[in-house]
């Protein structure tokens, strides 16, 4: 567990994978880059929004967790990659937190 939970930061690094059968790839895409759609549909965001910060588009989200979670502070960049492999399309999302004076 050393790697999965490093001392020096206390937080749990992880990925994840998963299929859903019933949707298709891009329109999984579609749904996990929509800010403003995840804004109707999550009602733990409280806010969420996309703002350049040196060069590189941040997201910001503040989350409300029920009354016995503190309210979480996310900031990360995210980007979608589509790549053609073997004459299949496949779709690769990578997210990953960062830290930034703004």
């Amino acid at each position: 567990l050393p790697i999965l939970f490093p001392q020096q930061s206390g937080l749990y690094e992880y990925k994840v994978f998963g299929c859903l059968a019933d949707c298709p790839p891009r329109q999984f895409v579609d749904f996990y880059m929509d800010l403003d759609f995840r804004k109707c549909w999550d009602p733990y965001t409280k806010e969420l929004y996309e703002k350049k910060c040196d060069g590189e588009k941040v997201v910001y989200s503040e989350v409300a967790y029920s009354f016995f979670l503190s309210n979480r502070d996310y900031v990360y960049i995210r980007e979608c990659r589509e790549m053609d492999v073997n004459g299949k399309k496949i779709w690769v999302v990578l997210a990953q937190a960062v830290t930034v004076p703004q």
